[in-house]
């Protein structure tokens, strides 16, 4: 986190073998969040399943079900650890992500309450050759209303390979 390019904290939210992990440090001194448990578990799976609109290649792999649901829609699952999530991934007519909508778990007054979000995308932008989302968003929906709580706005990725000896 940097604020007139000054380092003020350092946050991880990761996704290991299952179990999620979300530690926030401010000042590399003040730990303000560390936490794990099932219920971030499930939301560290969601989000690695969310995110997978930047490597989409793994959408033709054993890692993920894909069910249908619409001419322009489909329930994405994946299994994670003990657990399983799914997500409805919403397309255009040109077969791109659009929204990405699921329950996932928030914390309200030091409960974790299961919500309904979403990561609704405008825009598209060309990286390593490939049509990708450049511009959207973060979205818990409380009480009927949006409340958007990021804006994402890419300005690069870098696909790596990774190989194990």
């Amino acid at each position: 986190m940097r604020i007139a390019g000054l380092g003020l904290g350092r946050a991880t939210d990761r996704l290991t073998d299952g179990h999620g992990r979300m530690h926030v440090r401010l000042l590399g001194m003040f730990t303000v969040v560390d936490a794990e448990g099932p219920e971030i578990d499930q939301g560290a799976a969601m989000r690695w399943l969310n995110e997978t609109i930047w490597f989409p290649q793994v959408w033709a792999t054993d890692s993920i079900s894909w069910q249908p649901i619409g001419e322009t829609s489909a329930v994405a699952s994946i299994e994670s650890g003990e657990q399983r999530v799914e997500a409805e991934f919403r397309f255009d007519t040109d077969g791109r992500v659009i929204d990405f909508a699921a329950d996932r778990y928030r914390e309200v007054d030091g409960e974790f309450v299961m919500t309904p979000w979403s990561t609704p995308i405008i825009e598209y932008g060309v990286f390593d050759g490939m049509e990708l989302p450049s511009a959207g968003s973060a979205v818990w929906s409380l009480n009927g209303s949006g409340f958007e709580y990021i804006r994402i706005n890419v300005i690069g990725i870098r696909h790596h390979t990774q190989t194990r000896s």
